[in-house]
């Protein structure tokens, strides 16, 4: 049975900061962003079978981004949701076993919901490993 294996553990704070939709935004020039997507305090995900957690460094909005907030995008946007699309960061735990030790402690792009978070339980393979001489500011570009 794979464990979760955080890396400096003990650096890691226990509870984090995301954006999550408060409700879909109908649209952009009558629905005010601010009341429609908010900035909330969590606990730190612990990954699944199959998921790394990644220290998100930074992350973009895109049009897919503004689609997924109107729920107008190919993946299905809740109130309550996560959201951002794609960023980048560090891999800092794991339970992808041999996958997840390979990208451990190790830059990666990422894509799945929830890139807008302080940290990203995500599966291993939706990390595309960079490399070291990229800078994270590029690589979320």
């Amino acid at each position: 049975k794979a464990e979760t294996t955080i890396f400096a553990f003990n650096s890691m704070t226990s509870t984090m900061r995301t954006v999550r939709l408060d409700a879909i935004i109908e649209n952009y020039s009558s629905s005010p962003i601010e009341e429609c997507v908010k900035i909330h305090q969590t606990d730190v995900p612990t990954p699944k079978t199959g998921e790394v957690l990644v220290k998100m460094a930074y992350s973009t909005i895109n049009p897919s981004d503004l689609m997924y907030l109107q729920d107008k995008y190919g993946i299905k946007a809740t109130p309550g949701c996560a959201t951002g699309l794609e960023g980048c960061g560090v891999v800092v735990g794991n339970n992808a076993g041999i996958l997840g030790w390979r990208i451990m402690g190790k830059k990666v792009a990422v894509y799945s919901p929830g890139a807008w978070s302080e940290y990203l339980c995500v599966p291993a393979l939706n990390c595309v490993e960079l490399q070291q001489s990229t800078p994270l500011e590029q690589a979320a570009a």
